[in-house]
């Protein structure tokens, strides 16, 4: 009996901590990119006139790591001012 008391104490704190883990992945994997996707070429846009393009962007949610791909930036003519096929950036948050 006393078993499934203890059982029952700690269920909760599993489920909230799963809970709020389910939430992390779910938003850095499929919100995050689009939302980054979308923010990005307009931020650019505002801060320097040029237009930015993005083919795609993806966030790993452990280790905490973003990939930029198929960026360019162009000139207010069209043609390319600054490109690259690939970035990644690693937020070693927890490393030594």
């Amino acid at each position: 009996m006393e078993t499934l008391n203890i059982l029952s104490k700690i269920k909760k704190p599993f489920v909230i901590v799963g809970s709020v883990l389910m939430v992390y992945v779910v938003t850095s994997v499929y919100v995050v990119p689009a939302l980054l996707k979308w923010k990005i070429p307009e931020i650019i846009q505002q801060e320097t006139g040029r237009k930015a393009l993005i083919s795609e962007i993806q966030v790993q949610p452990f280790p905490l790591a973003i990939r930029l791909q198929g960026v360019e930036v162009q000139e207010h003519n069209g043609q390319p001012f600054a490109a690259f096929d690939d970035f990644y950036i690693k937020l070693g948050l927890l490393d030594q």
